[in-house]
């Protein structure tokens, strides 16, 4: 018999390390300035609303690529929380589910960090 590929979803992440240089009273401060004015998004460059003077950036353009792989043990995990959700949640069952599953990618990720130490 033929072979019959099939879609299979890969939960990834993409980590660019660096940093922004603000200008500030202090570093809670700058802290704050970076959550609220600078950003990325896939596709563009790094931005910021902050005046010119007042910001610098340096960040790696090429990404640390982490694809999370999921265990079997660990779909048995998520599925065992689905259950236990589903019996608690029944009537926003299409609320929880979304969480599981940035459980299960959560989870993933933190195997793969410990798997590889």
């Amino acid at each position: 018999m033929g072979n019959k590929k099939k879609f299979y979803d890969v939960p990834t992440r993409f980590v660019f390390d660096g940093k922004f240089r603000i200008k500030a009273n202090s570093q809670e401060q700058a802290d704050d300035y970076v959550q609220k004015h600078c950003g990325l998004v896939l596709g563009g460059p790094i931005h910021t609303t902050l005046p010119d003077e007042d910001v610098d950036w340096e960040f790696n353009v090429h990404p640390e690529k982490i694809a999370i792989k999921k265990s079997k043990k660990i779909t048995c995990i998520i599925k065992s929380i689905k259950r236990h959700l589903r019996d608690y949640h029944d009537e926003n069952i299409d609320d929880v589910i979304p969480i599981c599953d940035d459980l299960v990618y959560e989870v993933g990720e933190l195997l793969t960090i410990f798997q590889n130490d």
